[in-house]
């Protein structure tokens, strides 16, 4: 009988072995699963940011080109040029 009290022992000690691995992936994958929600959260934030940031852009873009053609059409004016008027230009014919 003492012979097979050590194979008890080892299949409870596995036993235990077994479930406390399960439990530590169980863990992890908790874990890693709110490590990867926050991602998402945090990339949403970032594509959120990137869209205003190109609005911005955008905007900015547009009011240099209006003071290049308000410029420009300054300098012929005062080079004796009459001013160039876009909105005719676009128009056909």
């Amino acid at each position: 009988m003492s012979r097979r009290t050590p194979d008890v022992l080892y299949t409870l000690t596995m036993d235990t072995e077994k479930k406390s691995m399960r439990e530590q992936l169980q863990a992890r994958l908790e874990e890693l699963r709110r490590e990867f929600e926050t991602g998402q959260a945090r990339l949403r934030e970032l594509e959120t940011q990137e869209a205003r940031l190109r609005e911005t852009m955008l905007r900015i873009s547009g009011a240099i080109q209006v003071l290049e053609e308000t410029l420009s059409d300054t300098q012929m004016q005062s080079a004796g040029e009459p001013p160039v008027d876009t909105d005719e230009q676009a128009r056909p014919a």
